[in-house]
């Protein structure tokens, strides 16, 4: 069996999605898919590679005169294509992302979904329309509940198994993350949920904006909450919202049903949306805290468990030789 030869080409200052490919190296190894890195080097025009994986920076300025089919994974948290200009060159076969805004958004002129349905009058730049061909090219692929980071995490979901202890946990609800973006739509955003969060009285709140929380100390905190609230950011997913369902925290955030991602996660039984101005914030968490509610719980551990099954590096593999159609010979 002649092995299939894939040059990876990323950024080590920004790996992204390339962490799942390195975890998954024997795996793919195993199915006689040979994963070359590259780390900050462009293609070469003499490589004997047979697919190249591309971070878009490291496409370069031609990427139509590589002679290999090629995959991009794009790291930007939006769930709109940022590399529009390669889903036209017909090397490029694919682009993964960590999510991917519905079909019927992606031709909007904004560069965020999410912070256009905030903020509707922002003046964005002309985007390039893509063609139906091009739009079938961006595909939900390793998402956040996939990264090394969530390890921990994922081990200590297999350990406990099934979670009884919810009610017991000390803190009502948490809210630790950055309030302070480049992008102004983004800041008020997060400011509205920390305000409302803070004129609530009568329970347990820990709200940390502007500060940094390590990783090891969030590790800690997570799991003894039983609330954890999730504005957008960046993109409309984040890390946060994995780490709840594997600690078996209620996940809090506004209504995301217009992106699409890997094993849908976060299907709209897995957490408990709210309005993106967290007018109704109080309310939904008013609600999860009233009396208990057997099918929340049982909604929990399936949000959870799905996380786990996805944490397989075969399962993973054999999903992405199966959307790619790649194996060896």
């Amino acid at each position: 069996m002649k092995p299939v030869r894939i040059d990876v080409h990323y950024s080590t200052q920004h790996m992204g999605q390339i962490q799942v490919y390195r975890r998954c190296q024997n795996s793919f190894q195993r199915r006689g898919i040979d994963l070359r890195f590259q780390p900050d080097r462009f293609p070469d025009l003499k490589s004997d590679a047979d697919v190249l994986i591309l971070q878009a920076d490291f496409a370069g300025p031609n990427p139509e005169n590589l002679s290999q089919r090629i995959i991009i994974e794009e790291r930007a948290d939006s769930s709109m294509p940022q590399a529009r200009w390669l889903l036209g060159k017909d090397n490029v076969s694919m682009c993964f992302k960590v999510s991917v805004a519905q079909r019927k958004w992606l031709n909007l002129p904004v560069k965020r979904v999410h912070c256009w349905l905030l903020d509707s009058l922002l003046d964005w730049p002309e985007r390039t329309i893509l063609t139906e061909d091009q739009i079938a090219k961006v595909r939900p692929g390793f998402h956040f509940g996939m990264y090394p980071r969530l390890a921990r995490r994922v081990d200590r979901a297999r350990k406990l198994g099934r979670v009884n202890d919810w009610r017991g946990r000390p803190i009502d609800v948490i809210f630790i993350g950055n309030t302070q973006y480049s992008n102004a739509t983004i800041c008020r955003h997060r400011l509205a949920f920390c305000d409302t969060l803070q004129k609530i009285n009568g329970i347990r709140i820990l709200c940390i904006p502007r500060h940094i929380v390590s990783s090891s100390k969030y590790f800690e905190i997570s799991r003894n909450a039983k609330i954890v609230v999730s504005p957008w950011g960046y993109g409309e997913l984040s890390y946060r919202d994995f780490e709840a369902l594997l600690d078996h925290c209620v996940l809090v955030k506004p209504r995301t049903d217009f992106v699409e991602v890997l094993g849908e996660p976060l299907c709209m039984d897995s957490y408990t949306p709210c309005q993106p101005d967290a007018s109704d914030l109080e309310d939904c968490i008013s609600r999860i805290l009233g009396p208990s509610d057997e099918a929340a719980f049982e909604r929990r551990q399936r949000s959870c468990n799905q996380i786990l099954e996805w944490w397989d590096e075969e399962r993973i593999v054999d999903w992405w030789c199966r959307e790619t159609e790649i194996t060896a010979c």
